[in-house]
């Protein structure tokens, strides 16, 4: 005959069940706990790599464009440095010795910069942004590209971060140079093709600008500076004397007669921006105005 305790087991026996379960589950969310903790703690200074390289790439590119849009040669980059001290190269005749090296970072204004590993940014230049006396404008091209991942071309340059050295890489004087010790991506120092997926290991990280970045840089002062030059003319219709990188660059100027008493002058830029400039003879220049784009 089946007793009331074997049908209803005391209340104690319940509570003793209740408390084990929840013991298993508490020690079940320590260990999930756990795990989590440790997995964060393996992935925090990888994180913390990856926003330094972010940072610093950041960084080189917005120093570059500033020296695009500051230089007596508005558009221009500096040669990449060769010899490893942060300074641009000398011409070598009209081109620079290599469109490739290290970033200069002297010669841009900036600390030396390291990506998350410790290494020196590398960076990649487009002959046609160099800083010499070639034409740069808004219809200049850029000739590098990217292929595989993120695939981009006409690029006017790229920064690189090397990462770490992998197992087949020997980061040493003799190959400070050597431009397979650093980015996987080069086949040769000439090659105007970076591959972001070469099919073996791979730690390089990049950040590019395009030539309608340099130019949206380099517009605005240029336009400043076409500005300066109209607000001395003392008659409209006389024609200015603008600084000579305007001509020598091909930066489009016309003038249109609207009155006898009026004039205005558009600085057409190409497709990044225009620029309209009024002025009266009682009043001179009176307005800058950027009316459009192509």
């Amino acid at each position: 005959m089946t007793t009331p305790s074997q049908i209803n087991p005391p209340r104690s026996s319940r509570q003793q069940r209740g408390a084990a379960i929840i013991i298993m589950v508490l020690i079940l969310m320590l260990g999930l706990i756990t795990l989590f903790t440790f997995r964060l703690d393996r992935r925090g200074p990888e994180l913390e790599a990856d926003r330094k390289t972010a940072l610093a790439l950041a960084q080189a590119k917005e120093a570059l464009l500033g020296r695009a849009s500051s230089d007596n040669h508005p558009g221009s980059l500096p040669c990449p440095d060769t010899d490893d001290d942060g300074a641009t190269q000398a011409f070598v005749g009209i081109n620079c010795p290599s469109y490739i090296g290290r970033l200069p970072w002297r010669d841009l204004g900036l600390p030396d910069l390291r990506d998350g590993q410790g290494e020196r940014l590398w960076y990649k230049l487009s002959r046609n942004f160099r800083d010499h006396a070639n034409p740069i404008n808004a219809t200049t091209t850029g000739t590098l590209s990217i292929s595989g991942t993120g695939a981009m071309n006409g690029l006017t340059a790229i920064v690189f971060s090397p990462g770490a050295p992998l197992a087949n890489q020997v980061r040493d004087l003799a190959h400070m140079n050597d431009l397979t010790a650093y980015l996987e991506g080069y086949a040769t120092v000439a090659d105007l093709n970076f591959n972001a997926s070469p099919g073996g290991p791979i730690n390089d990280h990049s950040i590019s600008i395009s030539p309608i970045e340099i130019v949206n840089k380099a517009v605005p002062r240029v336009a400043a500076e076409i500005r300066d030059a109209l607000s001395s003319i003392p008659y409209p219709m006389m024609q200015p004397t603008l600084p000579s990188w305007v001509n020598n660059n091909s930066w489009d100027i016309t003038y249109t007669q609207q009155s006898n008493t009026s004039t205005r002058m558009t600085f057409n830029s190409g497709c990044a921006s225009v620029y309209q400039f009024s002025w009266d003879n009682a009043n001179g220049l009176t307005v800058m105005t950027r009316i459009g784009t192509c």
